[in-house]
């Protein structure tokens, strides 16, 4: 089972000319956008999602995420996203992280279950000087680009689910949108990092 965690995006769903059904244009939650149009396809895993409307935080985060073994974090603040690694870290989960600023995206799979897996942390020790600043709510994005990103982490999500080919697991992808290149860097554990174990 995966779990999606994102901040509390509205989303707008403009008019869609080609279709019989009219749809104005509304601000609702990213999931339940998803959940709510899901009646219209087949497809069971659709209507198998959970949406909570609320914000991640060291008080919830248990009960959010205890249910899934793969969380998929979507976050655009490092708060959250520590958060999230030390939380994943302490559980044992699989947590597949995406960010993206700008024109630049990066994708991490940490499989806990493995004593070898680093975390976010071996790569960014510590909170950043200005963590209200530094995200890409301040930065902005390059809108494709976190297709990409999402695209990218879904497909690690069906590797790990399935138990097959290379995940990122001890990598970061580095993606930049203007170079349209892609880069996979080795990221080994760091030393004193929570995650190092002698």
């Amino acid at each position: 089972m995966a779990a999606s965690l994102e901040r509390n995006n509205a989303v707008t769903l403009p008019p869609m000319k080609r279709r019989t059904e009219k749809i104005r244009a509304v601000f609702r939650f990213t999931i339940p956008v998803v959940k709510g149009r899901s009646g219209r396809f087949t497809w069971s895993i659709l209507k198998s999602i959970k949406s909570f409307k609320e914000k991640i935080n060291s008080k919830n985060i248990d009960r959010i995420g205890k249910a899934f073994h793969i969380i998929v974090d979507g976050s655009d603040n490092f708060k959250t996203r520590f958060l999230i690694n030390d939380y994943c870290f302490k559980k044992k989960k699989v947590l597949i992280s995406g960010a993206i600023s700008k024109f630049d995206g990066q994708v991490y799979t940490f499989n806990f279950l493995k004593k070898n897996s680093p975390c976010l942390k071996c790569f960014i020790p510590k909170m950043p000087p200005n963590p209200d600043i530094d995200n890409c709510e301040f930065d902005g994005v390059l809108g494709p680009l976190a297709g990409i990103i999402g695209s990218i982490q879904a497909n690690e999500v069906v590797k790990e689910i399935l138990g097959i080919g290379n995940t990122l697991c001890g990598f970061i992808l580095i993606v930049d949108a203007l170079k349209l290149t892609f880069r996979k860097v080795k990221l080994n554990k760091r030393l004193g990092c929570i995650c190092y174990e002698k």
